[in-house]
């Protein structure tokens, strides 16, 4: 078994935008396999999140894994909310590291 702490970022934002708010989310994991970039990982209450880079941590003695990074679409009822997200991540298995204002343009 593989010890894997896993992050992912979560932007105020429907596509890459540098000026926007975001957040940087973790969860650990324990895995029967080394991850590598390009598997997914599919947990409950989610879609499957593909692993972008897999780095080996000797300080941690285990995996760190980015997931692809996830936007917010502020328009659509039915669709993925910046603030939701942060509000159900610990429900959903994510803890919120850390949360990062918008910069002003």
């Amino acid at each position: 078994m593989f010890k894997v702490a896993f992050l992912k970022y979560v932007f105020d934002s429907d596509r890459d935008d540098p000026n926007a708010r975001f957040a940087v989310l973790s969860r650990e994991e324990m895995l029967p396999f080394a991850p590598q970039p390009g598997i997914e990982i599919q947990w409950s209450l989610e879609r499957p999140q593909k692993v972008i880079t897999s780095t080996w941590s000797a300080e941690h003695q285990g995996f760190r894994c980015r997931v692809e990074d996830d936007y917010a679409d502020n328009f659509s009822i039915d669709e993925f909310d910046f603030d939701g997200c942060l509000d159900d991540a610990p429900e959903r298995g994510w803890k919120v590291e850390s949360a990062y204002p918008a910069q002003k343009k």
